[in-house]
């Protein structure tokens, strides 16, 4: 991904052994991104209230040019695909507000926190919000926001991401079988693909009803 055009001021440059530069000290202003769908993505996260900043604090990322602190996205505008946006974004924005603080980096000690720290009543809306945030979940949720913002089926998921097994994945997303959409749907996010049949107006996946828990502490 190449930057079509760059206004910036007090920047800090870092330039990786990939060749991408990533950026500090400087805003989203400025910057026409050549990848439309990443431009489009980042934009429409942040009207979802997704706080995403350019700029990586670590060099090890658990994906590349990409990562989360304390809640929020750092990404390299240069190099991050989009498919890894929206997956990233997908482990914040499932995760309810007053609980996003506690996701960075190692995402797998912060769920381990909140399940050990809260009290989560068997079948509340907050143990279906907390369900829905495994990797499934995420997986599920970034493919209907790439299908709202008509990102192209294979950049929402590419076929060598998943340990290659992102073309099955896709397949299964695309038939309205991967089990993350159960999940989504348990959580109240959205209805399951079959509701439409005895309901009036159903919002099926991949469409949404909403894009993020509403709870509040």
């Amino acid at each position: 991904m190449q930057i079509l055009y760059k206004q910036i001021k007090n920047a800090t440059h870092k330039t990786h052994a990939t060749g991408c530069i990533t950026l500090s000290g400087v805003s989203q202003k400025g910057y026409i991104l050549m990848n439309k769908h990443l431009s489009n993505a980042v934009e429409f996260l942040q009207a979802q209230g997704l706080e995403i900043n350019i700029g990586l604090k670590s060099e090890n990322t658990f994906l590349p040019n990409i990562e989360i602190v304390n809640g929020a996205i750092h990404y390299d505008p240069d190099c991050t695909l989009v498919s890894d946006l929206l997956h990233e974004s997908g482990h914040v924005m499932l995760c309810p507000k007053p609980f996003r603080k506690h996701l960075h980096n190692n995402l797998y000690k912060g769920f381990r926190y909140i399940f050990e720290t809260v009290s989560i009543p068997l079948d509340s809306q907050l143990h279906w919000y907390l369900m829905a945030m495994d990797d499934h979940g995420v997986t599920a949720w970034a493919w209907a926001v790439g299908k709202h913002l008509g990102i192209p089926d294979h950049e929402i998921i590419k076929d060598d991401q998943y340990g290659g097994e992102g073309a099955s994945i896709r397949t299964c997303l695309q038939l309205n079988s991967y089990i993350g959409i159960n999940g989504l749907c348990h959580a109240k996010y959205c209805d399951m693909p079959n509701t439409s049949r005895y309901k009036e107006n159903a919002i099926v996946f991949p469409n949404m009803k909403k894009w993020s828990p509403s709870y509040v502490e």
